[in-house]
């Protein structure tokens, strides 16, 4: 695995970050959550539409960047034509989508979750590994 540059990182959550801001006043159509019984080595993001219905928009990127200082352990990245499926693993190829940043294994600490057309998730990974989620 290589490991891209602190540029391509802040790159890639700028461009995702616009992506998400651009609908400011709209209602975002997705949602992203992370599953239950989730640890560092078994993290899982469910993604659905605003109801939490299966009915979502099209999906342009997921990133997974610390809270503080934006650096990102993970970006894939579609072309705008494809929906992301219910479930994707940290760190695992997801069909349709490339991977520009990462994986980097997470550590204990503060980290965002990213999906266009969504609202931001945050999560704190503990000194155990166990995923717990922020309170908004």
């Amino acid at each position: 695995m290589t490991r891209p540059n602190a540029a391509s990182y802040l790159c890639a959550a700028s461009a995702l970050t616009v992506l998400v801001l651009a609908l400011p006043g709209c209602t975002l159509p997705n949602r992203v959550s992370v599953a239950p019984g989730a640890t560092r080595d078994s993290l899982v993001f469910v993604i659905a539409g605003e109801t939490g219905s299966a009915d979502m928009r099209v999906v342009y990127g997921l990133t997974v960047q610390r809270c503080a200082g934006d650096l990102v352990f993970w970006t894939i990245v579609g072309n705008g034509t494809t929906f992301l499926p219910d479930r994707v693993r940290y760190g695992q190829a997801v069909p349709g989508f490339a991977a520009t940043a990462g994986p980097v294994p997470l550590s204990a600490g503060c980290y965002r979750v990213i999906v266009s057309a969504a609202p931001p998730v945050t999560f704190d990974v503990g000194p155990d590994g166990v995923v717990r989620l922020r309170q908004r």
